[in-house]
């Protein structure tokens, strides 16, 4: 079938219908692969829990469903914070004058560099924690200039100061976690090269997860969400493994979900089944996927 008509994915003797003329999005459970309606994830999620949505940057589809997501949890009653990979945690005040109308959006801009993609995909997100019953947003990654120096020379390159700017007991990912960094750089890079951007890969787990885990170590009956890119979340390696060992250590319960949010516009069929298959490494992609493409034209 072509994509005006709709396609179907047969995996495994389970039919998942994709892109219909009426609905361009589809939201699968990541075990089985079935599709789910929305609160199938609003009912995973309970006061003390972290969702780690998993994005690929700059397109309305992915915001209108993030939207959506957040407003099922406010519904369900639920007090919700939002932490962003695309904001550093040196720049909160910032952020916090911004929400708070004391610095306007151009201002806002330019005092944390924003570059590259439109603030508007994130715009609505960043203001969606409502300020007067006490949610907020928070910056999560590490300055720029940090990740940069690490990808030049590693860890051993910065400086004391700039090492005090990433978490104190700094981690790489694991295993698994860099294998598939390997292969998404391309397999053919030097080792020592492939470690130092690695480095930097991981700076940006770690940081945010250490500020994710302390703020639910302050706030532990609230609801954090964590937006980040689809890469930090995939098969549980990167943001999920890293967080879930900062809640430990905080002696927090991890109760996290994750899901991924995949554009498939020009994939064929194949390509989307091997997009949210589980892999025979890594297992499952993610505890949910949510597939989207272009709305039909009129």
């Amino acid at each position: 079938m072509n994509r005006k008509t709709g396609i179907w994915i047969v995996i495994s003797n389970l039919f998942v219908f994709f892109i219909s003329p009426s609905a361009n999005a589809q939201l699968l459970d990541g075990d089985t692969l079935a599709s789910v309606q929305i609160q199938a994830l609003v009912d995973r999620i309970e006061p003390g829990s972290i969702l780690i949505i998993g994005e690929m940057h700059g397109l309305a589809p992915v915001q209108a469903q993030q939207l959506e997501i957040l407003s099922a949890l406010r519904a369900k009653g639920l007090k919700t914070n939002i932490g962003f990979e695309f904001f550093n945690y040196t720049d909160q005040k910032i952020i916090d004058d911004y929400r708070a109308n004391s610095l306007s959006e151009a201002d806002f801009l330019k005092a944390i560099i924003w570059g590259g993609i439109s603030f508007d995909f994130y715009k609505t997100q960043l203001l969606f924690p409502d300020i007067t019953v006490g949610e907020t947003s928070l910056g999560l990654n590490v300055p720029s200039f940090i990740t940069k120096q690490l990808s030049k020379g590693g860890y051993n390159s910065l400086t004391l100061e700039q090492k005090s700017l990433l978490p104190a007991d700094f981690t790489l990912g694991n295993r698994a976690y860099k294998d598939r960094f390997a292969a998404e750089m391309g397999g053919h890079m030097p080792a020592d090269k492939l470690d130092f951007y690695f480095a930097a890969q991981s700076a940006w787990d770690d940081t945010i997860c250490m500020n994710a885990a302390n703020f639910m170590a302050q706030h532990p009956q609230d609801i954090f969400v964590i937006i980040v890119g689809e890469f930090h979340v995939a098969y549980g390696g990167g943001t999920p493994d890293r967080l879930h060992q900062r809640l430990l250590a905080l002696g927090l319960q991890p109760k996290i979900t994750t899901i991924s949010q995949l554009y498939v516009e020009g994939m064929t069929v194949d390509d989307i089944q091997n997009e949210i298959a589980p892999s025979s490494l890594y297992g499952k992609r993610s505890d949910f996927i949510w597939l989207s493409a272009p709305a039909p034209a009129r």
